[in-house]
């Protein structure tokens, strides 16, 4: 029995390893995400796609599923997907201006402005650049925030 639970540990922890690998969706709704960004001081990630769109599959199955890029967005955003092709999406859509598909969307949850926009199929490489450019941005701000406050 003790052998058959060191043989079956390290396979539960590769398949929990390679979970977190990926880039982990939301299964909440925009409101409920806007507000655990908020909790947890993080920006919200918001993919707009559709199961008709090549270049969202092909994301699905390549960018999404990089390991870097899953570190980097699991630590730093709530990601969410959004179907645009339900009915539910249509004020979201409308508030970012959405008709391209993929679109993604960097968002901060305590004005709800987009902080980047990105259209079209992109490489984990080149998503995590963008990001980062944006996280960059962010974090210097706060620590100019911080000196100018006396912090």
């Amino acid at each position: 029995m003790n052998n058959l639970r060191i043989l079956f540990l390290p396979v539960v922890l590769l398949v929990t390893l390679s979970l977190r690998a990926q880039v982990t969706f939301s299964d909440l709704t925009y409101t409920e995400v806007l507000t655990l960004a908020k909790k947890e001081n993080k920006l919200v990630f918001l993919d707009f796609r559709a199961d008709w769109c090549k270049p969202c599959i092909d994301m699905e199955q390549t960018t999404f599923l990089d390991t870097s890029l899953g570190n980097l967005l699991n630590t730093n955003c709530i990601s969410l997907k959004v179907d645009v092709d339900q009915l539910s999406s249509r004020d979201l859509r409308n508030k970012y201006a959405i008709n391209s598909y993929p679109t993604m969307l960097l968002i901060d949850p305590m004005n709800e402005k987009v902080q980047l926009r990105m259209i079209g199929f992109k490489t984990a490489k080149i998503l995590m650049g963008d990001i980062n450019m944006v996280l960059d941005f962010r974090n210097e701000t706060e620590e100019n925030n911080n000196v100018s406050s006396g912090k």
